[in-house]
Protein backbone atom coordinates (compact mmCIF):
# COMPACT_ATOMS: atom_id res chain seq x y z
CA UNK A 1 0.00 0.00 0.00
CA UNK A 2 1.36 3.19 -1.01
CA UNK A 3 0.97 6.11 1.19
CA UNK A 4 -0.32 8.13 -1.69
CA UNK A 5 -3.46 5.81 -1.16
CA UNK A 6 -6.31 6.36 0.60
CA UNK A 7 -8.39 3.04 1.98
CA UNK A 8 -11.25 2.19 4.46
CA UNK A 9 -11.55 0.15 6.68
CA UNK A 10 -14.00 -1.10 9.38
CA UNK A 11 -12.49 -0.81 12.90
CA UNK A 12 -14.94 -0.85 16.19
CA UNK A 13 -17.56 -1.48 13.23
CA UNK A 14 -17.11 2.33 12.13
CA UNK A 15 -15.41 3.06 9.10
CA UNK A 16 -12.95 4.85 8.55
CA UNK A 17 -10.75 6.42 6.09
CA UNK A 18 -6.38 6.08 5.93
CA UNK A 19 -4.82 9.12 4.28
CA UNK A 20 -1.75 10.81 4.37
CA UNK A 21 -2.28 14.83 4.90
CA UNK A 22 -0.69 15.01 1.63
CA UNK A 23 -4.05 13.22 0.53
CA UNK A 24 -5.92 14.96 2.79
CA UNK A 25 -5.62 17.80 0.82
CA UNK A 26 -5.82 16.13 -2.10
CA UNK A 27 -9.33 15.16 -1.43
CA UNK A 28 -10.38 19.10 -0.21
CA UNK A 29 -8.90 19.93 -3.87
CA UNK A 30 -11.37 17.48 -5.09
CA UNK A 31 -14.22 18.10 -3.15
CA UNK A 32 -14.34 21.83 -3.83
CA UNK A 33 -14.25 21.03 -7.41
CA UNK A 34 -17.76 19.96 -7.36
CA UNK A 35 -21.51 21.52 -8.07
CA UNK A 36 -22.43 20.64 -4.31
CA UNK A 37 -22.31 20.39 -0.78
CA UNK A 38 -19.55 17.74 0.71
CA UNK A 39 -18.93 16.72 3.83
CA UNK A 40 -15.90 15.39 5.68
CA UNK A 41 -15.90 13.84 9.12
CA UNK A 42 -13.62 12.08 11.45
CA UNK A 43 -13.76 8.86 14.27
CA UNK A 44 -11.29 8.74 17.08
CA UNK A 45 -12.39 6.48 20.22
CA UNK A 46 -15.34 9.40 21.65
CA UNK A 47 -16.92 9.43 18.20
CA UNK A 48 -17.15 5.52 17.95
CA UNK A 49 -18.65 5.82 21.71
CA UNK A 50 -21.20 8.34 20.32
CA UNK A 51 -21.91 6.24 17.23
CA UNK A 52 -22.79 3.05 18.94
CA UNK A 53 -25.08 4.86 21.37
CA UNK A 54 -27.25 7.97 18.99
CA UNK A 55 -28.79 6.40 16.07
CA UNK A 56 -28.75 9.69 14.84
CA UNK A 57 -25.49 10.32 15.15
CA UNK A 58 -24.67 7.05 13.19
CA UNK A 59 -26.72 8.45 10.64
CA UNK A 60 -24.72 11.28 9.91
CA UNK A 61 -21.58 9.26 8.89
CA UNK A 62 -23.69 7.94 5.95
CA UNK A 63 -23.70 11.16 3.94
CA UNK A 64 -20.10 11.57 4.84
CA UNK A 65 -17.75 12.11 1.68
CA UNK A 66 -14.53 11.62 3.54
CA UNK A 67 -14.02 9.80 7.19
CA UNK A 68 -10.63 10.84 8.58
CA UNK A 69 -8.99 9.65 11.33
CA UNK A 70 -8.33 11.63 14.35
CA UNK A 71 -7.42 9.30 17.11
CA UNK A 72 -4.00 6.95 17.43
CA UNK A 73 -5.82 4.12 18.93
CA UNK A 74 -8.08 3.40 15.67
CA UNK A 75 -4.68 3.49 14.11
CA UNK A 76 -3.24 0.86 16.12
CA UNK A 77 -6.26 -1.16 15.84
CA UNK A 78 -6.04 -0.77 12.32
CA UNK A 79 -2.31 -1.98 12.45
CA UNK A 80 -3.50 -4.90 14.50
CA UNK A 81 -6.14 -5.61 11.91
CA UNK A 82 -3.00 -5.83 9.10
CA UNK A 83 -3.51 -2.66 7.49
CA UNK A 84 -0.37 -0.85 6.66
CA UNK A 85 -0.31 2.56 8.80
CA UNK A 86 1.28 4.29 11.57
CA UNK A 87 1.15 8.07 13.30
CA UNK A 88 1.09 9.75 9.67
CA UNK A 89 -2.35 8.37 9.17
CA UNK A 90 -3.55 10.07 12.16
CA UNK A 91 -4.69 13.88 10.93
CA UNK A 92 -5.78 15.89 13.88
CA UNK A 93 -7.22 19.07 13.25
CA UNK A 94 -4.62 21.32 14.83
CA UNK A 95 -1.88 18.94 12.70
CA UNK A 96 -3.74 20.06 9.29
CA UNK A 97 -5.74 23.46 9.81
CA UNK A 98 -2.35 25.44 8.53
CA UNK A 99 -1.76 23.67 5.67
CA UNK A 100 -5.03 23.72 4.38
CA UNK A 101 -5.07 27.76 5.56
CA UNK A 102 -1.90 27.73 3.42
CA UNK A 103 -3.76 25.74 0.46
CA UNK A 104 -6.96 28.60 0.64
CA UNK A 105 -4.81 31.29 -0.10
CA UNK A 106 -3.28 29.92 -2.74
CA UNK A 107 -6.12 28.52 -4.33
CA UNK A 108 -8.34 31.52 -3.66
CA UNK A 109 -10.95 29.84 -1.55
CA UNK A 110 -13.23 31.55 0.94
CA UNK A 111 -12.85 29.39 4.13
CA UNK A 112 -16.04 29.71 7.26
CA UNK A 113 -15.33 29.17 10.60
CA UNK A 114 -18.41 28.53 12.87
CA UNK A 115 -18.30 27.64 16.79
CA UNK A 116 -16.59 29.34 19.78
CA UNK A 117 -17.75 31.68 22.03
CA UNK A 118 -17.50 35.35 20.23
CA UNK A 119 -14.67 35.90 21.80
CA UNK A 120 -13.23 32.74 20.47
CA UNK A 121 -14.23 33.38 17.45
CA UNK A 122 -12.69 36.45 16.60
CA UNK A 123 -9.53 35.94 18.24
CA UNK A 124 -9.11 32.36 15.67
CA UNK A 125 -9.96 34.79 12.59
CA UNK A 126 -7.25 37.18 13.73
CA UNK A 127 -4.87 34.76 14.49
CA UNK A 128 -5.03 32.90 11.23
CA UNK A 129 -5.32 35.99 9.34
CA UNK A 130 -2.03 36.98 10.71
CA UNK A 131 -0.26 33.83 10.18
CA UNK A 132 -1.69 33.23 6.88
CA UNK A 133 -1.48 36.94 4.77
CA UNK A 134 -4.18 37.47 2.13
CA UNK A 135 -6.87 34.27 3.65
CA UNK A 136 -10.37 34.63 2.71
CA UNK A 137 -11.83 34.36 6.01
CA UNK A 138 -14.96 35.02 7.97
CA UNK A 139 -16.69 33.10 11.66
CA UNK A 140 -19.52 33.12 13.19
CA UNK A 141 -19.84 32.13 16.64
CA UNK A 142 -20.94 28.52 18.30
CA UNK A 143 -23.65 29.72 21.12
CA UNK A 144 -26.22 30.72 18.24
CA UNK A 145 -29.55 29.96 18.83
CA UNK A 146 -30.08 27.07 17.02
CA UNK A 147 -34.26 26.63 17.03
CA UNK A 148 -35.66 25.76 13.66
CA UNK A 149 -36.22 29.79 12.17
CA UNK A 150 -34.43 31.31 15.12
CA UNK A 151 -32.99 35.08 13.97
CA UNK A 152 -29.57 33.95 14.66
CA UNK A 153 -29.58 30.52 13.28
CA UNK A 154 -31.63 32.48 9.87
CA UNK A 155 -28.72 34.94 9.76
CA UNK A 156 -25.89 32.91 9.99
CA UNK A 157 -27.18 31.19 6.74
CA UNK A 158 -27.80 34.21 5.38
CA UNK A 159 -24.01 35.30 5.50
CA UNK A 160 -23.15 31.70 4.28
CA UNK A 161 -25.21 31.79 1.16
CA UNK A 162 -24.10 35.77 0.62
CA UNK A 163 -20.14 34.61 1.51
CA UNK A 164 -20.23 31.73 -0.62
CA UNK A 165 -17.19 29.76 0.73
CA UNK A 166 -15.45 27.04 -0.47
CA UNK A 167 -14.85 25.37 2.55
CA UNK A 168 -16.98 25.60 6.10
CA UNK A 169 -15.81 24.43 9.16
CA UNK A 170 -17.92 23.20 11.73
CA UNK A 171 -16.77 23.55 15.49
CA UNK A 172 -19.15 22.90 18.28
CA UNK A 173 -17.91 19.78 19.75
CA UNK A 174 -19.50 15.87 19.44
CA UNK A 175 -22.22 15.47 18.68
CA UNK A 176 -23.78 18.68 18.59
CA UNK A 177 -21.89 19.78 15.22
CA UNK A 178 -22.45 16.54 13.50
CA UNK A 179 -26.42 16.47 14.29
CA UNK A 180 -26.33 20.55 13.54
CA UNK A 181 -25.01 19.67 10.38
CA UNK A 182 -27.72 16.48 9.67
CA UNK A 183 -30.63 19.27 10.62
CA UNK A 184 -29.59 21.54 8.61
CA UNK A 185 -27.67 20.03 5.44
CA UNK A 186 -30.43 21.33 3.39
CA UNK A 187 -29.29 25.03 3.95
CA UNK A 188 -25.90 24.84 3.25
CA UNK A 189 -24.36 26.21 0.10
CA UNK A 190 -22.67 24.10 -2.11
CA UNK A 191 -18.91 23.81 -0.27
CA UNK A 192 -17.16 21.81 1.56
CA UNK A 193 -18.26 20.95 5.57
CA UNK A 194 -15.24 19.50 7.73
CA UNK A 195 -15.95 18.98 11.41
CA UNK A 196 -13.58 20.65 13.69
CA UNK A 197 -14.41 19.90 17.52
CA UNK A 198 -12.76 21.83 19.53
CA UNK A 199 -10.03 23.89 17.03
CA UNK A 200 -11.12 27.46 17.30
CA UNK A 201 -10.65 27.57 21.25
CA UNK A 202 -7.18 25.90 20.08
CA UNK A 203 -6.11 28.14 17.58
CA UNK A 204 -7.51 31.27 19.82
CA UNK A 205 -4.84 30.18 22.72
CA UNK A 206 -7.71 29.42 24.94
CA UNK A 207 -6.97 25.37 25.22
CA UNK A 208 -3.04 24.90 25.43
CA UNK A 209 -1.70 23.01 22.03
CA UNK A 210 -0.34 19.42 23.01
CA UNK A 211 3.48 18.78 21.79
CA UNK A 212 2.97 17.58 18.17
CA UNK A 213 5.83 14.87 19.41
CA UNK A 214 3.12 13.53 22.36
CA UNK A 215 0.68 13.46 19.55
CA UNK A 216 2.54 11.05 17.71
CA UNK A 217 2.66 8.96 20.27
CA UNK A 218 -0.39 8.51 21.17
CA UNK A 219 -0.58 10.17 24.35
CA UNK A 220 -2.30 13.35 23.94
CA UNK A 221 -5.55 11.87 25.79
CA UNK A 222 -2.71 11.69 28.27
CA UNK A 223 -2.06 15.20 28.05
CA UNK A 224 -5.49 16.48 28.20
CA UNK A 225 -6.27 14.30 30.83
CA UNK A 226 -3.37 16.38 32.89
CA UNK A 227 -4.04 19.22 31.79
CA UNK A 228 -7.81 19.45 31.71
CA UNK A 229 -9.06 16.66 34.33
CA UNK A 230 -12.65 18.10 34.87
CA UNK A 231 -13.31 18.54 30.86
CA UNK A 232 -12.24 15.13 29.65
CA UNK A 233 -11.79 12.51 32.24
CA UNK A 234 -15.31 10.73 31.42
CA UNK A 235 -14.09 10.48 27.39
CA UNK A 236 -10.71 9.20 28.54
CA UNK A 237 -11.94 7.29 31.28
CA UNK A 238 -15.55 5.97 31.15
CA UNK A 239 -16.26 5.78 27.51
CA UNK A 240 -13.56 3.28 26.36
CA UNK A 241 -15.30 0.85 29.28
CA UNK A 242 -18.22 0.89 26.62
CA UNK A 243 -16.29 -0.24 23.89
CA UNK A 244 -14.72 -2.97 25.30
CA UNK A 245 -16.95 -5.80 23.77
CA UNK A 246 -15.55 -4.36 19.83
CA UNK A 247 -11.85 -4.27 21.35
CA UNK A 248 -12.39 -7.76 22.58
CA UNK A 249 -14.43 -8.60 18.80
CA UNK A 250 -11.14 -6.96 16.78
CA UNK A 251 -8.12 -8.95 19.20
CA UNK A 252 -10.36 -12.40 18.48
CA UNK A 253 -10.83 -11.97 15.02
CA UNK A 254 -6.30 -11.00 15.06
CA UNK A 255 -5.96 -14.05 17.08
CA UNK A 256 -8.32 -16.11 14.68
CA UNK A 257 -6.07 -15.02 11.86
CA UNK A 258 -3.01 -16.07 13.36
CA UNK A 259 -4.28 -19.34 14.17
CA UNK A 260 -5.32 -19.84 10.92
CA UNK A 261 -2.11 -18.77 9.21
CA UNK A 262 0.37 -20.51 11.74
CA UNK A 263 -1.51 -23.35 13.73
Amino acid sequence: MKKKDLFRVNVLGVDVDFMTLEVFLEQIKKLTSLPRTALILNHNLHSVYLYHRLPEFQQIFKHADVIFVDGMPIVWLARWKGSPVNADYRLTCIDWIHPVMRMSVKMGWRVFFIGGTPHVANRAEETLKRRHKGLQLKTFHGYFDRAPNSKEQDELFRRLHAYRPDIILVGMGMPLQELWIKEYYHRFPPSVIITVGGLMDLVAGKLPVPPRWIGRMGLEWLYRLVTQPRRVWKRYIVEPVFLLPWIAKEFGDMFGRIYRKYI
